[in-house]
């Protein structure tokens, strides 16, 4: 995906281009995939990490309580093959992407499977979020480690909080769609 890859390159891509980054990215590493952060966007942040305690607490109640219906009615989803699935079975309805995923180019690798995550997500209208770092996603879910993507299967009892986070990430890419018309 020839967007994905200007991206990963710090060019800017096109405003209609759904993986466009709102105006705060920019590249500062060569090892790393998704640009970064230019400015904080805090509201973002704080949104996607209080939904993802959210729906994590809910799922580890559920799994506490009955752990047999807890692997049924996963809310969440975390890892490349997890979110990969997910998105082919069209059963996540959100995907949030750390930005600072590493660079691997090679024929088949973490790039290619990152575009056609990416690509099966807009085809099937799932919104992908970019947000967070593989460090601040992994301590949101209480995870020690890096996670690198999320899907979100059911966000019932969190209603609210993924509207707020959607329309922040909304209102990121407005922003960068205004930045690219001057």
């Amino acid at each position: 995906d020839a967007s994905w890859a200007s991206a990963r390159a710090g060019s800017t891509a096109s405003a209609e281009d759904s993986t466009a980054h709102p105006p705060f990215w920019t590249t500062q590493s060569s090892s790393m995939r998704m640009p970064m952060p230019r400015r904080s966007p805090n509201e973002l942040n704080g949104s996607i990490s209080v939904l993802l305690k959210k729906l994590k607490g809910f799922q580890d109640r559920l799994y506490h309580t009955d752990k047999i219906k807890a692997k049924m009615r996963r809310r969440l989803l975390y890892g490349l093959r997890e979110v990969a699935k997910s998105v082919n079975v069209q059963s996540s309805k959100a995907i949030i992407i750390a930005p600072n995923i590493e660079q691997i180019e090679s024929e088949g690798g973490l790039d290619d499977r990152i575009a056609q995550i990416i690509t099966e997500a807009k085809g099937n209208n799932i919104p992908i979020v970019f947000a967070l770092t593989k460090r601040r996603i992994g301590s949101a879910l209480g995870v020690q480690g890096f996670i690198s993507m999320v899907s979100i299967l059911d966000y019932n009892g969190a209603d609210d909080e993924f509207k707020i986070a959607l329309k922040h990430a909304a209102e990121g890419r407005a922003l960068y769609a205004k930045a690219q018309t001057q």
